[in-house]
């Protein structure tokens, strides 16, 4: 085919004539000639709206593309695959002087990996003389199993060479060495793989040197470390004493490893080599999320307080509601001082003591609270600790919700707390309770995954019956998995379920009204609803609720007014997300986009706590579909989701204030009015959602 010149690559495609192993975005890595990235009908948005100019489609070059099926084989043969057949197809569109390229492969059949050959010598070659050890034969033939029946090209070679070499380290053989050998089989696509090990001495650890340290003394450094003089050499440790000590907030970098220039020999010197930071720093953050508007944060830590790497953090922090979209958001300033004791007997356990003040103002009440908080942690991984946290404090209820005597407004909950007939909620609350918690994972990356998950078990219950305004146990579980489809599309799925069990004093006696009970543990009751989990329907607002009922009194004339939804919540919870999480046509891998179903219960199985004005099924199991937008930022993603209600009760989708007045003339919420527009929620939250 002649071409006229000038002519321009639109579109490049990959097309396989049978199964294939290895995809398209690695095969475009490996050609020189490249396209415009397909926009689709956002890209022709963009344009619209902000007349962006696009620069020229490159430009069409025979010769390279056919350099291109060279690269492709190329690369198919380095991995494992010798007999992978290579074309292109090229369309013109005269029109424009522009071709739409299409690679053609048939792969045929990979290469397998059949067996594996150990033996005892060097790059020169096999060494008769010497008998490897049974315990470095049985660790090289563990360390290259996974490639054993697999497709096996010169990328899996140094792959398995690399993990037996990691495998003999750690059995203490600290001078090591592995070298390789692929004997191919082109007739019938099998693989044998050679390894000639030379072990070298076991050694143990004779000295341990530490250099960088100007403000730790020795001995706090060496302390985190997972081995001590006299202990064989072992990799795995070395690694893992690295992220100890990279773990005290006062080491910036820190690297362990064979002192250089040894020999070998059966005694080893360790080099502990750290960078320290600074001691003192002070942070300010500023954020915004639909569901609490702007919020902001300042604190001010010092990274060696009183020495032995302890830190002492003080934060200041408020929701100011501020733009907030929700309907109860949630206002609040905190200040918190947190010491933390990064050595508790073992490297991976540490103390931490953080007393605390707080006022709050939210659809529970308007207070202030102190107490503090003393916490176990045992780190083995950024998604694998433990923590046994006990905390202690004393809430001052000011007003149960916002209730405003002076403007003539009272609420809902102040006129329940001053019914006589339902006694009164207490306006100090005392708590003390100790709570279980873990996290345990597996994730590719801790604050991006893509691949992998990650449980978060935990179980709170009151401690001491005279310290404690009300007593309970709550169970909750939380969890995550991360699926990649390709590099750019993945699945997400989240699930939660909690209940919280009454005891003790919160049960009352028999015949006492059960909807004060239940108001005394609001504030430890299961809610649904927001940015981060069932999107859609507002903070909290998925379930039980009821229209945020005020008083407005004018001289003798009192008149009730709601302008909202507070949520009621339950004993028990329930949720799950299934997300699929796909590029952003026509922008970069900064942006993102997510389509999402997510569905949820909140209820009281417990009859005894059965509220006298909670709404007819609103106890049921809610879904929502929707999508969104992502943005990914140096601090995290920016994410903008919009849910759609597909099963809405009788108040999601009806005015509060009509509700109410139903309520009070006794007729049927049913025949008030539907909202379209109520059955849409957006969100916007910075941070991973799930």
């Amino acid at each position: 085919m002649v071409l006229p010149p000038g002519t321009r690559v639109r579109s490049i495609d990959f097309r396989w004539v049978h199964d294939h192993t290895i995809d398209a975005v690695d095969l475009r890595q490996h050609i020189a000639t490249v396209a415009p990235e397909p926009e689709g009908i956002f890209g022709g948005v963009l344009d619209f709206l902000f007349r962006r100019e696009k620069p020229p489609m490159p430009l069409f070059d025979p010769l390279e593309l056919e350099r291109d099926a060279v690269r492709i084989r190329d690369y198919y043969q380095t991995s494992g695959i010798l007999h992978a057949n290579v074309g292109f197809a090229v369309k013109l569109d005269t029109s424009d002087r522009r071709v739409d390229v299409v690679f053609v492969i048939d792969e045929g059949k990979p290469t397998l990996l059949r067996s594996v050959r150990i033996e005892p010598g060097d790059s020169t070659g096999v060494d008769s003389a010497t008998t490897l050890p049974p315990d470095i034969i049985r660790a090289a033939r563990h360390a290259v199993a996974p490639a054993r029946n697999h497709r096996f090209g010169s990328v899996e070679a140094s792959t398995a060479e690399r993990r037996t070499r990691v495998a003999m380290r750690n059995l203490g053989y600290a001078f090591a060495g592995v070298w390789s050998r692929s004997l191919v089989d082109t007739t019938a696509d099998t693989a044998t793989l050679e390894l000639r090990l030379r072990p070298g001495p076991r050694a143990k650890i004779a000295r341990i040197d530490v250099t960088g340290n100007d403000l730790l003394s020795d001995h706090v450094i060496k302390r985190e470390l997972p081995f001590h003089v006299g202990n064989y050499y072992t990799a795995s440790e070395m690694s893992e004493g690295r992220r100890s000590i990279q773990g005290l907030d006062i080491i910036r970098e820190a690297r362990v490893e064979l002192a250089p220039g040894q020999k070998p020999d059966s005694q080893v010197a360790i080099r502990v080599t750290v960078a320290e930071q600074p001691v003192h720093v002070i942070t300010g953050e500023t954020g915004y999320s639909s569901e609490n508007g702007a919020t902001a944060q300042v604190t001010w830590t010092h990274r060696n307080f009183t020495n032995d790497a302890r830190t002492l953090t003080t934060s200041l922090g408020t929701s100011t509601a501020w733009l907030a979209v929700d309907q109860n958001p949630e206002r609040f300033v905190r200040g918190v001082a947190t010491l933390k004791q990064p050595y508790v007997y073992t490297p991976p356990l540490s103390a931490l003591l953080s007393p605390f003040a707080e006022y709050r103002d939210d659809f529970r009440d308007r207070s202030w609270a102190i107490g503090s908080d003393a916490t176990l942690l045992y780190r083995l991984g950024p998604v694998f600790l433990m923590s046994l946290k006990y905390s202690i404090s004393s809430r001052h209820v000011l007003r149960y919700r916002n209730g405003d005597f002076s403007s003539g407004r009272i609420d809902f909950l102040t006129l329940l707390a001053q019914n006589a007939l339902l006694g009164s909620l207490k306006t100090t609350t005392r708590r003390s309770t100790l709570t279980l918690n873990a996290t345990l994972g597996a994730l590719d990356n801790a604050n991006n995954p893509r691949d992998g998950f990650v449980l978060r078990p935990s179980i709170e219950s009151t401690a001491g019956s005279a310290l404690n305004t009300v007593e309970y146990t709550r169970l909750d579980l939380t969890g995550a998995a991360y699926h990649p489809i390709n590099r750019r599309v993945g699945i997400a799925v989240r699930f939660s379920a909690g209940r919280l069990y009454p005891r003790g004093k919160s049960l009352g006696i028999e015949g006492s009204d059960s909807t004060l009970k239940f108001l005394e543990l609001r504030d430890v009751a299961f809610t649904a609803g927001g940015a981060a989990d069932v999107r859609g329907w507002s903070s909290g607002l998925l379930g039980p609720k009821f229209p945020d009922l005020r008083f407005q009194v004018h001289g003798t004339d009192t008149t009730a007014v709601a302008t909202g939804y507070v949520p009621i919540g339950g004993l028990a919870r329930v949720a799950g997300t299934f997300e699929l999480r796909m590029p952003f046509p026509g922008l970069g891998d900064s942006w993102g986009t997510h389509a999402f179903i997510d569905g949820g219960r909140v209820w009281t199985p417990d009859k005894r706590f059965k509220t006298s004005f909670s709404l007819p099924g609103d106890d049921r199991f809610f879904t929502s579909v929707g999508a969104g937008v992502d943005y990914l930022t140096v601090i995290g993603a920016v994410r903008v989701s919009i849910g759609y209600k597909l099963n809405p009760s009788l108040d999601d989708v009806r005015d509060p204030q009509k509700v109410l007045d139903a309520i009070i003339a006794g007729t049927p919420i049913a025949n008030v009015p539907t909202q379209w527009y109520r059955r849409f929620q957006i969100h916007l939250a910075l941070g991973t959602a799930f």
